[in-house]
């Protein structure tokens, strides 16, 4: 899994379009006593104060104070999930950081309890972005204006009304440990924030990998720092600079 990152330019932004990001760790499936379960949210409760049942049998949910960041755990996953619950995104630093600690602490406790450890599977690291279509403005131009790649030629002959809705999907492979799906959806209601429940244009980049033999931590880690370039990357080449300058206040290098 040990691949170089990509050499384009890196951007950041002042104001991304992020309404969530998922970063998700499947092993293989652990037995862990049902004594283990209490203790082990206690582990995590001065971060994740909430505990909620988790969607899948003998799963747990851990929730930070104000909702935004959650914490899955199961038999044979760990994810860390941040919403943005109209607060900003805090950056990929930080959240790569806090799945750092988790990871760590998550694979502590079942050191003390003297399991195996942590055999992982697949690897995915998932952003949802959204942005707002104004009443006045046809979301068919909107799209143009942020994705130049796709269009809807406006020939005087054509019969063809716009499209009353799009959904696009495609596929890269940017180096051999990674799968990059690309989602768009126009339009869409948004999931998250302030425009929850409104119009917008939803474009999620999902990167995924398959681990195969050993992996240690530092691995899982790189893979994951590697696979956020990529979508950075792919985001970068997919969408319009004048759009990402105006909307989403692009820095300069290295900001």
């Amino acid at each position: 899994m040990d691949q170089s990152p990509p050499e384009n330019t890196v951007i950041r932004f002042a104001n991304p379009p992020v309404s969530e990001v998922i970063i998700s760790l499947e092993f293989e499936p652990i037995v862990l006593p049902l004594v283990g379960y209490s203790a082990m949210v206690d582990h995590f409760r001065q971060v994740y104060p909430t505990q909620r049942e988790g969607p899948g049998p003998r799963g747990v949910q851990l929730l930070s104070e104000d909702e935004s960041q959650m914490l899955q755990l199961d038999p044979e996953r760990i994810t860390a999930n941040w919403r943005r619950r109209d607060r900003p995104y805090p950056g990929n630093s930080y959240l790569h950081q806090r799945f750092e600690a988790d990871l760590k602490a998550f694979s502590n406790y079942l050191e003390q309890l003297q399991l195996s450890p942590l055999n992982p599977r697949t690897l995915l690291l998932a952003y949802a972005n959204q942005v707002s279509i104004p009443e006045a403005q046809p979301y068919a131009d909107l799209l143009q204006n942020i994705f130049p790649d796709i269009g809807w030629r406006r020939e005087p002959n054509r019969k063809l009304p716009v499209p009353s809705g799009v959904n696009w999907q495609t596929i890269f492979h940017p180096d051999p440990s990674c799968v990059l799906n690309v989602y768009l959806q126009a339009p869409a209601l948004a999931l998250e924030g302030r425009l929850r429940g409104t119009p917008v244009i939803r474009f999620d980049f999902v990167a995924q990998a398959e681990a195969t033999g050993e992996t240690s931590h530092d691995e899982i880690l790189g893979w994951f720092c590697r696979a956020h370039e990529w979508i950075l990357t792919t985001f970068q080449e997919l969408t319009s600079e004048d759009f990402r300058i105006e909307h989403w206040s692009q820095l300069n290098e290295g900001a």
